[in-house]
Protein backbone atom coordinates (compact mmCIF):
# COMPACT_ATOMS: atom_id res chain seq x y z
CA UNK A 1 0.00 0.00 0.00
CA UNK A 2 1.26 3.50 -0.67
CA UNK A 3 2.47 5.72 -3.49
CA UNK A 4 4.00 4.14 -6.61
CA UNK A 5 6.32 6.28 -8.70
CA UNK A 6 7.18 5.62 -12.35
CA UNK A 7 10.03 7.40 -14.06
CA UNK A 8 8.81 9.10 -17.30
CA UNK A 9 10.46 8.15 -20.59
CA UNK A 10 10.81 11.38 -22.58
CA UNK A 11 10.24 11.13 -26.37
CA UNK A 12 13.65 12.57 -27.26
CA UNK A 13 13.25 11.85 -30.96
CA UNK A 14 9.98 13.76 -30.98
CA UNK A 15 11.47 16.77 -29.18
CA UNK A 16 14.48 16.72 -31.53
CA UNK A 17 12.25 16.75 -34.57
CA UNK A 18 10.20 19.60 -33.18
CA UNK A 19 13.31 21.72 -32.58
CA UNK A 20 15.27 20.88 -35.73
CA UNK A 21 12.59 20.54 -38.35
CA UNK A 22 13.29 22.64 -41.43
CA UNK A 23 11.17 25.65 -42.10
CA UNK A 24 10.40 24.43 -45.63
CA UNK A 25 8.44 21.55 -44.17
CA UNK A 26 6.42 23.68 -41.78
CA UNK A 27 2.77 24.22 -42.58
CA UNK A 28 2.13 27.86 -43.18
CA UNK A 29 -1.64 27.69 -43.03
CA UNK A 30 -3.27 30.35 -40.88
CA UNK A 31 -6.25 28.19 -40.30
CA UNK A 32 -6.43 27.14 -36.63
CA UNK A 33 -8.53 24.12 -37.52
CA UNK A 34 -5.81 22.77 -39.81
CA UNK A 35 -3.26 22.93 -37.01
CA UNK A 36 -5.53 21.25 -34.50
CA UNK A 37 -6.84 18.61 -36.86
CA UNK A 38 -3.46 17.70 -38.30
CA UNK A 39 -2.67 14.00 -37.70
CA UNK A 40 0.89 14.93 -36.78
CA UNK A 41 -0.36 17.41 -34.20
CA UNK A 42 -2.75 14.87 -32.76
CA UNK A 43 0.07 12.34 -32.42
CA UNK A 44 2.24 14.92 -30.70
CA UNK A 45 -0.51 15.80 -28.25
CA UNK A 46 -1.17 12.13 -27.49
CA UNK A 47 2.51 11.40 -26.97
CA UNK A 48 2.94 14.42 -24.71
CA UNK A 49 -0.10 13.37 -22.72
CA UNK A 50 1.38 9.90 -22.27
CA UNK A 51 4.66 11.41 -21.13
CA UNK A 52 2.90 13.54 -18.53
CA UNK A 53 0.70 10.73 -17.27
CA UNK A 54 3.57 8.23 -17.08
CA UNK A 55 5.29 10.42 -14.52
CA UNK A 56 2.26 10.69 -12.27
CA UNK A 57 1.89 8.72 -9.07
CA UNK A 58 -1.13 6.58 -8.36
CA UNK A 59 -2.82 6.90 -4.98
CA UNK A 60 -3.84 3.88 -2.95
CA UNK A 61 -5.70 4.33 0.31
CA UNK A 62 -4.55 2.60 3.52
CA UNK A 63 -7.27 3.01 6.16
CA UNK A 64 -6.49 2.36 9.80
CA UNK A 65 -7.54 -1.07 11.05
CA UNK A 66 -10.45 -1.27 13.49
CA UNK A 67 -9.67 -1.02 17.19
CA UNK A 68 -10.93 -4.54 17.78
CA UNK A 69 -8.49 -5.87 15.18
CA UNK A 70 -5.56 -4.02 16.78
CA UNK A 71 -6.38 -5.29 20.26
CA UNK A 72 -7.07 -8.77 18.92
CA UNK A 73 -3.55 -8.97 17.51
CA UNK A 74 -2.01 -8.71 20.99
CA UNK A 75 0.60 -11.50 21.20
CA UNK A 76 1.07 -13.89 24.09
CA UNK A 77 4.34 -14.75 25.77
CA UNK A 78 4.92 -17.81 23.58
CA UNK A 79 4.51 -15.79 20.40
CA UNK A 80 6.91 -13.13 21.63
CA UNK A 81 9.53 -15.70 22.57
CA UNK A 82 9.34 -17.32 19.13
CA UNK A 83 10.20 -14.01 17.45
CA UNK A 84 13.80 -12.98 16.96
CA UNK A 85 14.91 -9.88 18.77
CA UNK A 86 16.43 -7.24 16.47
CA UNK A 87 20.19 -7.00 16.49
CA UNK A 88 21.37 -4.19 18.71
CA UNK A 89 24.96 -3.04 19.19
CA UNK A 90 24.52 -2.51 22.95
CA UNK A 91 22.32 -5.50 23.85
CA UNK A 92 24.10 -8.85 24.31
CA UNK A 93 22.59 -11.76 22.43
CA UNK A 94 20.85 -14.51 24.37
CA UNK A 95 18.14 -17.14 24.12
CA UNK A 96 14.90 -17.13 26.14
CA UNK A 97 13.53 -20.33 27.70
CA UNK A 98 9.87 -20.28 28.71
CA UNK A 99 10.31 -23.27 31.00
CA UNK A 100 12.36 -21.04 33.31
CA UNK A 101 11.51 -17.75 35.01
CA UNK A 102 12.40 -14.69 32.98
CA UNK A 103 15.51 -12.80 34.03
CA UNK A 104 15.77 -9.06 33.71
CA UNK A 105 17.82 -9.48 30.52
CA UNK A 106 15.15 -11.78 29.04
CA UNK A 107 12.47 -9.20 29.76
CA UNK A 108 14.57 -6.52 28.09
CA UNK A 109 14.94 -8.61 24.92
CA UNK A 110 11.21 -9.31 24.85
CA UNK A 111 10.58 -5.58 25.11
CA UNK A 112 12.64 -5.07 21.97
CA UNK A 113 10.38 -7.57 20.20
CA UNK A 114 6.91 -6.74 21.48
CA UNK A 115 6.87 -3.10 22.58
CA UNK A 116 4.29 -1.13 20.54
CA UNK A 117 6.14 2.09 21.34
CA UNK A 118 9.35 0.72 19.85
CA UNK A 119 7.45 -0.42 16.76
CA UNK A 120 6.19 3.15 16.32
CA UNK A 121 9.71 4.53 16.85
CA UNK A 122 11.18 2.18 14.23
CA UNK A 123 8.71 3.54 11.67
CA UNK A 124 10.65 6.81 11.83
CA UNK A 125 13.55 5.05 10.12
CA UNK A 126 11.39 4.59 7.02
CA UNK A 127 10.58 8.30 7.03
CA UNK A 128 14.28 9.14 7.12
CA UNK A 129 15.00 6.79 4.22
CA UNK A 130 12.15 8.33 2.22
CA UNK A 131 13.58 11.79 2.84
CA UNK A 132 16.99 10.57 1.69
CA UNK A 133 15.40 9.21 -1.50
CA UNK A 134 13.60 12.51 -2.11
CA UNK A 135 16.81 14.49 -1.63
CA UNK A 136 18.49 12.60 -4.45
CA UNK A 137 15.80 13.34 -7.02
CA UNK A 138 16.39 16.08 -9.59
CA UNK A 139 13.48 18.34 -10.54
CA UNK A 140 11.60 17.43 -13.69
CA UNK A 141 12.17 19.56 -16.79
CA UNK A 142 9.35 21.89 -17.73
CA UNK A 143 7.70 21.91 -21.16
CA UNK A 144 5.61 24.82 -22.33
CA UNK A 145 3.31 25.14 -25.35
CA UNK A 146 1.69 28.34 -26.55
CA UNK A 147 -0.75 29.31 -29.28
CA UNK A 148 -1.59 32.95 -30.10
CA UNK A 149 -4.43 33.83 -32.48
CA UNK A 150 -3.84 37.23 -34.10
CA UNK A 151 -6.66 39.74 -34.43
CA UNK A 152 -5.37 41.14 -37.73
CA UNK A 153 -6.14 40.02 -41.27
CA UNK A 154 -3.65 38.05 -43.30
CA UNK A 155 -1.76 36.75 -40.31
CA UNK A 156 -1.42 33.22 -39.11
CA UNK A 157 -1.46 31.74 -35.63
CA UNK A 158 1.74 32.07 -33.63
CA UNK A 159 2.88 28.87 -31.91
CA UNK A 160 5.70 28.23 -29.47
CA UNK A 161 7.34 25.26 -27.82
CA UNK A 162 9.83 25.55 -24.98
CA UNK A 163 11.69 23.33 -22.54
CA UNK A 164 13.52 24.46 -19.42
CA UNK A 165 15.57 22.83 -16.69
CA UNK A 166 16.89 24.15 -13.39
CA UNK A 167 20.65 23.63 -13.68
CA UNK A 168 21.14 24.86 -10.11
CA UNK A 169 19.59 21.65 -8.80
CA UNK A 170 22.55 19.70 -10.18
CA UNK A 171 25.07 21.80 -8.27
CA UNK A 172 23.24 21.54 -4.92
CA UNK A 173 22.20 17.89 -5.19
CA UNK A 174 25.34 16.54 -3.49
CA UNK A 175 24.89 18.70 -0.39
CA UNK A 176 21.18 17.83 -0.18
CA UNK A 177 21.89 14.11 -0.37
CA UNK A 178 24.65 14.30 2.25
CA UNK A 179 22.44 16.28 4.62
CA UNK A 180 19.59 13.81 4.21
CA UNK A 181 21.96 10.86 4.66
CA UNK A 182 23.24 12.23 7.98
CA UNK A 183 19.68 12.97 9.11
CA UNK A 184 18.54 9.44 8.23
CA UNK A 185 21.49 7.96 10.13
CA UNK A 186 20.69 10.21 13.08
CA UNK A 187 17.12 8.93 13.12
CA UNK A 188 18.34 5.33 13.06
CA UNK A 189 20.72 5.96 15.96
CA UNK A 190 18.01 7.76 17.94
CA UNK A 191 15.75 4.75 17.53
CA UNK A 192 18.59 2.51 18.69
CA UNK A 193 19.02 4.66 21.81
CA UNK A 194 15.29 4.48 22.49
CA UNK A 195 15.55 0.69 22.25
CA UNK A 196 18.47 0.67 24.69
CA UNK A 197 16.51 2.74 27.21
CA UNK A 198 13.50 0.45 26.83
CA UNK A 199 15.70 -2.61 27.32
CA UNK A 200 17.04 -1.22 30.59
CA UNK A 201 13.67 0.00 31.80
CA UNK A 202 12.29 -3.51 31.40
CA UNK A 203 15.28 -4.82 33.39
CA UNK A 204 14.61 -2.25 36.09
CA UNK A 205 10.93 -3.24 36.32
CA UNK A 206 11.83 -6.91 36.77
CA UNK A 207 14.19 -6.07 39.62
CA UNK A 208 11.66 -3.72 41.21
CA UNK A 209 8.92 -6.33 41.05
CA UNK A 210 11.20 -8.91 42.64
CA UNK A 211 12.12 -6.74 45.62
CA UNK A 212 8.56 -5.46 46.10
CA UNK A 213 7.30 -9.03 46.24
CA UNK A 214 10.01 -9.89 48.78
CA UNK A 215 8.91 -6.96 50.92
CA UNK A 216 5.29 -8.01 50.52
CA UNK A 217 6.15 -11.55 51.69
CA UNK A 218 8.02 -10.18 54.71
CA UNK A 219 5.08 -7.94 55.57
CA UNK A 220 2.76 -10.95 55.18
CA UNK A 221 4.84 -12.95 57.64
CA UNK A 222 4.83 -10.04 60.07
CA UNK A 223 1.07 -9.74 59.64
CA UNK A 224 0.60 -13.45 60.38
CA UNK A 225 2.77 -13.18 63.51
CA UNK A 226 0.93 -10.09 64.68
CA UNK A 227 -2.42 -11.74 63.99
CA UNK A 228 -1.42 -14.77 66.05
CA UNK A 229 -0.33 -12.58 68.96
CA UNK A 230 -3.49 -10.55 68.72
CA UNK A 231 -5.74 -13.60 68.67
CA UNK A 232 -3.99 -15.05 71.75
CA UNK A 233 -4.16 -11.75 73.58
CA UNK A 234 -7.82 -11.26 72.68
CA UNK A 235 -8.69 -14.73 73.99
CA UNK A 236 -6.76 -14.03 77.18
CA UNK A 237 -8.56 -10.71 77.62
CA UNK A 238 -11.94 -12.46 77.48
CA UNK A 239 -10.74 -14.61 80.36
CA UNK A 240 -9.58 -11.53 82.25
CA UNK A 241 -5.85 -12.29 82.02
CA UNK A 242 -4.85 -9.43 79.67
CA UNK A 243 -5.83 -5.79 79.75
CA UNK A 244 -7.57 -3.99 76.89
CA UNK A 245 -4.67 -1.61 76.21
CA UNK A 246 -2.32 -4.55 75.65
CA UNK A 247 -4.74 -6.16 73.21
CA UNK A 248 -5.08 -2.85 71.36
CA UNK A 249 -1.32 -2.72 70.87
CA UNK A 250 -1.38 -6.15 69.21
CA UNK A 251 -4.32 -5.09 67.05
CA UNK A 252 -2.48 -1.99 65.86
CA UNK A 253 0.49 -4.20 64.97
CA UNK A 254 -1.78 -6.34 62.77
CA UNK A 255 -3.21 -3.31 60.99
CA UNK A 256 0.22 -1.78 60.45
CA UNK A 257 1.63 -4.99 58.92
CA UNK A 258 -1.46 -5.35 56.72
CA UNK A 259 -1.18 -1.80 55.44
CA UNK A 260 2.45 -2.40 54.54
CA UNK A 261 1.63 -5.62 52.72
CA UNK A 262 -1.20 -4.08 50.72
CA UNK A 263 1.00 -1.14 49.76
CA UNK A 264 3.77 -3.40 48.50
CA UNK A 265 1.31 -5.57 46.59
CA UNK A 266 -0.19 -2.49 44.94
CA UNK A 267 3.24 -1.22 43.86
CA UNK A 268 4.24 -4.66 42.59
CA UNK A 269 1.03 -5.01 40.56
CA UNK A 270 1.48 -1.54 39.07
CA UNK A 271 5.00 -2.49 38.01
CA UNK A 272 3.73 -5.74 36.49
CA UNK A 273 1.09 -3.85 34.52
CA UNK A 274 3.77 -1.48 33.23
CA UNK A 275 5.97 -4.43 32.26
CA UNK A 276 3.09 -6.10 30.39
CA UNK A 277 2.48 -2.88 28.48
CA UNK A 278 6.17 -2.66 27.55
CA UNK A 279 6.21 -6.25 26.32
CA UNK A 280 3.00 -5.74 24.36
CA UNK A 281 1.13 -8.34 26.43
CA UNK A 282 -2.51 -8.16 27.39
CA UNK A 283 -3.35 -6.67 30.80
CA UNK A 284 -3.47 -9.29 33.54
CA UNK A 285 -0.90 -11.57 31.91
CA UNK A 286 1.15 -13.24 34.63
CA UNK A 287 4.83 -13.48 33.75
CA UNK A 288 6.93 -15.71 35.99
CA UNK A 289 10.01 -13.70 36.88
CA UNK A 290 13.33 -14.83 38.25
CA UNK A 291 14.54 -13.45 41.60
CA UNK A 292 16.56 -10.24 41.44
CA UNK A 293 20.13 -10.64 40.28
CA UNK A 294 22.80 -10.56 43.02
CA UNK A 295 24.09 -7.10 43.79
CA UNK A 296 27.42 -6.14 42.29
CA UNK A 297 30.14 -4.09 43.97
CA UNK A 298 30.27 -0.50 42.83
CA UNK A 299 33.03 0.14 40.27
CA UNK A 300 35.99 2.18 41.45
CA UNK A 301 36.35 3.92 38.07
CA UNK A 302 36.02 7.69 38.10
CA UNK A 303 32.96 9.27 36.51
CA UNK A 304 35.18 11.21 34.08
CA UNK A 305 36.76 8.00 32.81
CA UNK A 306 33.41 6.26 32.39
CA UNK A 307 32.00 9.31 30.63
CA UNK A 308 34.85 9.39 28.13
CA UNK A 309 34.36 5.75 27.19
CA UNK A 310 30.56 6.07 27.20
CA UNK A 311 30.72 8.96 24.73
CA UNK A 312 32.06 6.55 22.12
CA UNK A 313 29.27 4.01 22.74
CA UNK A 314 26.14 6.03 23.41
CA UNK A 315 23.89 6.04 20.39
CA UNK A 316 22.20 9.32 21.30
CA UNK A 317 25.54 11.14 21.13
CA UNK A 318 26.29 9.45 17.82
CA UNK A 319 22.89 10.65 16.55
CA UNK A 320 23.66 14.22 17.59
CA UNK A 321 27.02 14.05 15.82
CA UNK A 322 25.26 12.84 12.66
CA UNK A 323 22.71 15.65 12.88
CA UNK A 324 25.50 18.18 13.32
CA UNK A 325 27.25 16.83 10.23
CA UNK A 326 23.95 17.02 8.37
CA UNK A 327 23.51 20.63 9.43
CA UNK A 328 26.99 21.38 8.09
CA UNK A 329 25.73 20.16 4.73
CA UNK A 330 22.57 22.26 5.09
CA UNK A 331 24.71 25.34 5.65
CA UNK A 332 26.79 24.43 2.62
CA UNK A 333 23.56 23.98 0.65
CA UNK A 334 22.24 27.39 1.72
CA UNK A 335 25.53 28.99 0.71
CA UNK A 336 25.44 27.40 -2.75
CA UNK A 337 21.81 28.32 -3.29
CA UNK A 338 22.67 31.97 -2.63
CA UNK A 339 24.85 31.97 -5.76
CA UNK A 340 23.26 33.16 -9.05
CA UNK A 341 23.04 29.70 -10.58
CA UNK A 342 21.47 29.59 -14.07
CA UNK A 343 18.27 28.11 -15.38
CA UNK A 344 18.52 26.92 -18.97
CA UNK A 345 15.65 27.02 -21.44
CA UNK A 346 15.32 26.01 -25.12
CA UNK A 347 12.48 27.24 -27.32
CA UNK A 348 11.19 27.12 -30.88
CA UNK A 349 8.49 29.48 -32.05
CA UNK A 350 6.60 30.71 -35.13
CA UNK A 351 5.37 34.26 -35.24
CA UNK A 352 2.22 35.52 -36.90
CA UNK A 353 4.18 36.09 -40.11
CA UNK A 354 5.04 32.42 -40.46
CA UNK A 355 8.70 32.80 -39.56
CA UNK A 356 10.19 30.07 -37.39
CA UNK A 357 12.96 30.70 -34.91
CA UNK A 358 15.05 28.74 -32.40
CA UNK A 359 16.26 30.19 -29.12
CA UNK A 360 18.25 29.51 -26.00
CA UNK A 361 17.64 31.29 -22.69
CA UNK A 362 19.47 31.48 -19.42
CA UNK A 363 17.80 32.87 -16.34
CA UNK A 364 19.69 34.21 -13.32
CA UNK A 365 18.60 35.53 -9.95
CA UNK A 366 20.25 38.84 -9.19
CA UNK A 367 21.66 38.75 -5.64
CA UNK A 368 20.71 42.30 -4.71
CA UNK A 369 18.50 42.26 -1.60
CA UNK A 370 17.81 38.72 -0.43
CA UNK A 371 20.99 36.88 -1.49
CA UNK A 372 19.88 33.86 0.56
CA UNK A 373 21.02 35.56 3.75
CA UNK A 374 17.96 34.41 5.69
CA UNK A 375 18.55 30.75 4.88
CA UNK A 376 22.26 31.08 5.69
CA UNK A 377 21.58 32.75 9.03
CA UNK A 378 18.99 30.11 9.92
CA UNK A 379 21.35 27.26 9.00
CA UNK A 380 24.19 28.85 10.99
CA UNK A 381 22.02 29.35 14.08
CA UNK A 382 20.74 25.78 13.84
CA UNK A 383 24.31 24.50 13.70
CA UNK A 384 25.18 26.47 16.84
CA UNK A 385 22.09 25.14 18.57
CA UNK A 386 23.05 21.55 17.75
CA UNK A 387 26.58 22.13 19.06
CA UNK A 388 25.19 23.51 22.33
CA UNK A 389 22.75 20.60 22.59
CA UNK A 390 25.59 18.12 22.10
CA UNK A 391 27.70 19.77 24.80
CA UNK A 392 24.73 19.80 27.19
CA UNK A 393 24.07 16.11 26.53
CA UNK A 394 27.71 15.24 27.25
CA UNK A 395 27.64 17.14 30.55
CA UNK A 396 24.33 15.50 31.48
CA UNK A 397 25.79 12.08 30.69
CA UNK A 398 28.73 12.68 33.04
CA UNK A 399 26.36 13.98 35.74
CA UNK A 400 24.11 10.91 35.42
CA UNK A 401 27.09 8.56 35.67
CA UNK A 402 28.49 10.42 38.68
CA UNK A 403 25.09 10.42 40.42
CA UNK A 404 24.67 6.68 39.84
CA UNK A 405 28.15 5.99 41.22
CA UNK A 406 27.45 8.09 44.30
CA UNK A 407 24.11 6.38 44.84
CA UNK A 408 25.71 2.94 44.62
CA UNK A 409 28.40 3.88 47.15
CA UNK A 410 25.93 5.47 49.58
CA UNK A 411 23.42 2.63 49.33
CA UNK A 412 26.11 0.01 49.84
CA UNK A 413 27.32 1.82 52.98
CA UNK A 414 23.79 2.06 54.39
CA UNK A 415 23.08 -1.57 53.65
CA UNK A 416 26.33 -2.68 55.27
CA UNK A 417 25.55 -0.73 58.44
CA UNK A 418 22.19 -2.45 58.85
CA UNK A 419 23.53 -5.89 57.98
CA UNK A 420 26.21 -5.59 60.64
CA UNK A 421 23.67 -4.75 63.37
CA UNK A 422 20.87 -7.14 62.40
CA UNK A 423 22.28 -10.34 64.02
CA UNK A 424 22.68 -8.62 67.37
CA UNK A 425 19.24 -7.03 67.12
CA UNK A 426 17.61 -10.35 66.27
CA UNK A 427 19.22 -11.96 69.32
CA UNK A 428 18.03 -9.11 71.52
CA UNK A 429 14.53 -9.39 70.10
CA UNK A 430 14.34 -13.09 71.00
CA UNK A 431 15.48 -12.35 74.56
CA UNK A 432 12.90 -9.56 74.92
CA UNK A 433 10.18 -11.81 73.55
CA UNK A 434 11.01 -14.52 76.10
CA UNK A 435 11.07 -11.98 78.90
CA UNK A 436 7.69 -10.63 77.80
CA UNK A 437 6.16 -14.09 77.82
CA UNK A 438 7.54 -14.63 81.34
CA UNK A 439 6.11 -11.29 82.45
CA UNK A 440 9.49 -9.66 83.16
CA UNK A 441 8.97 -6.93 80.55
CA UNK A 442 5.83 -5.07 79.53
CA UNK A 443 4.12 -5.93 76.27
CA UNK A 444 4.66 -2.45 74.87
CA UNK A 445 8.41 -2.97 75.01
CA UNK A 446 8.29 -6.15 72.97
CA UNK A 447 5.86 -4.74 70.42
CA UNK A 448 8.04 -1.69 69.96
CA UNK A 449 11.11 -3.85 69.40
CA UNK A 450 9.26 -6.19 67.04
CA UNK A 451 7.96 -3.28 64.94
CA UNK A 452 11.45 -1.79 64.81
CA UNK A 453 12.92 -5.10 63.64
CA UNK A 454 10.31 -5.30 60.89
CA UNK A 455 11.22 -1.78 59.82
CA UNK A 456 14.90 -2.69 59.67
CA UNK A 457 14.29 -5.77 57.54
CA UNK A 458 12.02 -3.82 55.19
CA UNK A 459 14.53 -0.97 55.05
CA UNK A 460 17.27 -3.43 54.14
CA UNK A 461 15.16 -4.79 51.27
CA UNK A 462 14.35 -1.25 50.12
CA UNK A 463 18.06 -0.40 50.10
CA UNK A 464 18.82 -3.52 48.09
CA UNK A 465 16.07 -2.57 45.64
CA UNK A 466 17.44 0.95 45.28
CA UNK A 467 20.96 -0.37 44.77
CA UNK A 468 19.79 -2.86 42.17
CA UNK A 469 17.91 -0.15 40.28
CA UNK A 470 20.93 2.17 40.53
CA UNK A 471 23.02 -0.53 38.84
CA UNK A 472 20.64 -0.50 35.87
CA UNK A 473 20.67 3.31 35.82
CA UNK A 474 24.47 3.33 35.72
CA UNK A 475 24.62 0.83 32.87
CA UNK A 476 21.95 2.72 30.93
CA UNK A 477 23.88 5.98 31.29
CA UNK A 478 27.20 4.31 30.41
CA UNK A 479 25.76 2.63 27.31
CA UNK A 480 26.96 -0.84 28.28
CA UNK A 481 26.46 -3.53 30.93
CA UNK A 482 29.66 -2.62 32.73
CA UNK A 483 28.77 -4.33 36.03
CA UNK A 484 28.30 -7.82 34.67
CA UNK A 485 29.57 -10.02 31.90
CA UNK A 486 26.11 -11.20 30.96
CA UNK A 487 22.53 -10.07 31.17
Amino acid sequence: MGIRLQAPILPLALVSRLFHRKAARMPRSSDLDLLVRSPRTVRIIILLGCVVLSGCASYQSAPLPPTAEILGATPDLTTLTAQTAPDHPLVPAGSIALDQPLTDGDAGRLALVGSPDLAAARAQVGVGQAQLFAAGLLPDPQLSLSLDHPAGIGLINAVGLGASFDIASVFVRGAKVEAARHDAEGIRLDVGWTEWLAFNHARLLVRRIGYLELQSQLALQAEATAQELYSSAHAAMQQGDVRLDDVTIYQLGVLDARDRRLSYEKQAQASRDELNAMLGLAPGTVVVLAPPAPLKPAPDTAAQTLALSAAERRLDLMALRERYAGQEQNLKLATRQSLPLPQLSLNRARDTGGIWSNGVGIGLTLPLWNRGRGEIQTATATREQLAAEYAARVHQMRADIAAALQDLAALAAQRQAIEEQLPMLETSTKVIAQATREGSLPLTTYETVRASMLDKHLTLLALEQAQSEAEVALEAAAGAQILSQGP
